[in-house]
């Protein structure tokens, strides 16, 4: 049976507890209760839109099988099935192009993100200083 600590509205690990207190905390000018608190809060406020998007991947991946199933063994009509995906919410319809300026970051992270932020579809090739290839940048804007 686990071992349980409760601090910050959480129920936390012993062991982790221990990590924190004795090997992670000691050092960084962040007090354990104070790390625990602001996590705890973290978790209050993200929990309950974690388990909503968690219900919607559900109904989406629920609609996804049924559509498959439904048609195995056919040829996929592309249009059709995107037609699909945009009439339950999997797509969206392409957003606009914006500009990203952020401030307060080293010049390189804001070039980056400005170059990744010309677009918001999926993953983007973006450079990065001084390196000649490409990388993908693997966040949402």
């Amino acid at each position: 049976m686990t071992v349980r600590v409760e601090i910050g509205g959480l129920k936390v690990d012993a062991g982790l507890h221990r990590l924190v207190q004795n090997d992670i905390a000691p050092g960084t000018g962040v007090e354990p209760d104070a790390f625990w608190a602001a996590l705890g809060a973290i978790v209050a406020d993200l929990g309950p839109k974690n388990r909503a998007l968690l219900q919607q991947r559900d109904v989406l991946q629920q609609q996804l099988d049924e559509w498959h199933l439904a048609r195995r063994g056919q040829p996929v009509d592309r249009e059709q099935y995107r037609a699909f995906l945009m009439e339950i919410g999997y797509l969206l319809p392409e957003a606009e192009d914006f500009a990203v300026t952020p401030t307060g970051v080293d010049p390189e992270i804001a070039q980056i993100a400005a170059l990744c932020g010309r677009r918001a579809v999926g993953m983007l090739a973006c450079g990065i200083g001084e390196f000649d290839a490409p990388i993908n940048c693997l966040f949402y804007i």
